[in-house]
């Protein structure tokens, strides 16, 4: 793939803005975690926050030794290390927005069938299981990935030191991982959609209702903005994975490097979805604004 530097450093400018982003989130709950037990919903948001902090940084190493360290960047070990821990918290961090939509689903939702009534009672305190059943789920498919392909790298400074040629082959022998991460992710996507039509449906009888009452739909609003919003997100990053996995010769096609930065930035795009549709993170953030703007004025 043909690469410049300044893609490089875009890729690093929102790495950076996603560590900033999901710090705020894991170090708020963290806080909140010392004075009272967290609920299944702030456990999920942080387990999102932590692995795309880990996935930012991850990116972050790796344009910085594209462009610093040659034999770092070009190291097959190195590479293959990247590639599966780059899916596996990729993977992770979709699996935990899948039940994340899940349970703004089951709490949001007013249903008086045995079995959504067990959901209900059960799912907030199964999360920590079901999060180490996503972790495995997440590993397993990631790691067919050095099974499956050959990756190989090879770095050429381009004229004038202001780009780079950077060749990526990635040779695969049975196709099995492609087709395992598709499986996966569709189940995952299949939750969070299943999710947000639940919502939808749900929200449009509480519209019905409250013409003949003055119920307060803010609730059912928000979590649907919510998941509607990872759940285009969603589409957006599996669209992007999609493509790197079918283009034919990543080498010559200079689109790979924009579906890089694409994938680099979801977790910026998943902590401002995650932050706006929190009401706690919303006004810690804003007042975090706020205190940052008074002491700008103050020195300024």
């Amino acid at each position: 793939a043909i690469t410049t530097l300044s893609l490089y450093l875009s890729i690093s400018f929102v790495s950076l803005g996603g560590i900033i982003s999901n710090i705020f989130i894991f170090a708020l709950n963290v806080k909140d975690c010392r004075r009272k037990r967290l609920s299944s919903c702030d456990i999920l948001v942080s387990s999102i926050a932590f692995s795309n902090i880990l996935f930012q940084c991850l990116a972050a190493v790796f344009c910085s030794s594209a462009v610093l360290w040659d034999d770092f960047y070009t190291s097959d070990g190195i590479i293959s290390a990247m590639t599966v821990t780059c899916f596996f918290l990729r993977s992770f961090s979709l699996w935990f927005s899948a039940l994340l939509c899940a349970d703004y689903c089951i709490k949001i939702i007013n249903n008086n069938q045995a079995y959504f009534l067990w959901l209900k009672v059960t799912l907030p305190k199964n999360v920590p299981w079901l999060g180490c059943g996503a972790a495995v789920v997440s590993l397993v498919t990631s790691l067919t990935a050095i099974f499956d392909h050959s990756f190989s790298m090879k770095k050429i400074p381009a004229p004038g030191n202001t780009t780079m040629l950077v060749y990526i082959n990635t040779k695969p022998k049975c196709n099995c991982f492609y087709a395992i991460y598709l499986l996966s992710t569709s189940l995952a996507f299949a939750l969070c959609f299943t999710s947000v039509i639940s919502i939808l449906v749900s929200l449009y009888k509480h519209v019905r209702r409250m013409k003949r009452s003055s119920e307060n739909n803010n609730a059912h609003l928000t979590a649907a903005k919510t998941l509607t919003a990872l759940l285009l997100l969603y589409i957006y990053f599996f669209a992007a994975v999609s493509y790197l996995f079918n283009i034919s010769s990543i080498g010559t096609n200079p689109v790979f490097f924009y579906c890089l930065l694409m994938i680099s930035s979801f977790p910026l795009l998943n902590a401002l979805i995650l932050i706006m549709g929190n009401p706690k993170l919303r006004t810690s953030l804003k007042n975090l604004l706020l205190t940052l703007l008074w002491i700008y004025w103050v020195i300024i």
